[in-house]
């Protein structure tokens, strides 16, 4: 039997963004006010011998990209 984590990732808007100096890495330093709404995406962690991201509504966000991809290759 596979051991599965479900968690809700909660959606959230920017009430107020500044966007500020660019960093080494490429992304940006930002000033931000943000609240949570009544929204959220369903993150399903199990466990494998390969690394795969499947982005059920969304093609786009699938693969090697997605900076959860990203961060599990770090984790792993």
């Amino acid at each position: 039997m596979s051991e599965r984590l479900i968690l809700k990732t909660p959606a959230k808007i920017n009430l107020f963004l500044k966007i500020t100096e660019k960093r080494s890495d490429g992304y940006h330093d930002i000033f931000t006010v943000m609240q949570m709404v009544g929204l959220w995406d369903e993150l399903i962690i199990e466990h494998s011998d390969t690394l795969d991201i499947i982005c059920s509504n969304n093609e786009g966000l699938s693969g090697d990209g997605n900076l959860i991809y990203k961060a599990a290759l770090k984790i792993k």
